[in-house]
């Protein structure tokens, strides 16, 4: 029994890709890896910029406890509840109408109100834009 298993790692052995048919050896495919080693300001920069992510991490967790937010968990599942029971009335229309008013509270919710006075903000006319031109 020993020997048929010893046989089939043989077989196996001598048909892998990494075995050489010439020299009966296994063949080294992996090359060496070469290492860069950080110098002190690239540590000091990466710490940095997980400082930073904290940072906003911790706003985002004192901007959660506000009365607002609070309630909109609650109004997102009202909302939820009546999605599913429009469904199953065979009202998608007003299902999908729900989650598309809940997808953009969310967005509005989750962004800053500088952000968002941004975004509304008119854009640069640009000349080459064709749906710029007036007739």
């Amino acid at each position: 029994m020993q020997s048929h298993q010893s046989a089939k790692f043989v077989l196996a052995f001598t048909h892998s890709p990494f075995h050489s048919q010439e020299t009966g050896t296994m063949t080294k495919l992996m090359t060496k890896r070469t290492y860069t080693r950080r110098t002190e300001d690239d540590r000091i920069r990466e710490l940095e910029a997980r400082l930073e992510e904290v940072k906003a991490r911790l706003e985002e967790r004192k901007r959660m406890d506000t009365p607002l937010l609070r309630e909109w968990t609650k109004a997102r599942k009202v909302l939820r509840a009546f999605q599913q029971t429009a469904t199953e009335s065979g009202r998608s229309d007003l299902a999908l109408s729900a989650e598309a008013f809940a997808a953009g509270l969310e967005r509005s919710i989750h962004t800053n109100p500088e952000e968002q006075a941004r975004r509304r903000s008119k854009p640069a006319k640009n000349d080459s834009d064709p749906w710029n031109e007036r007739p």
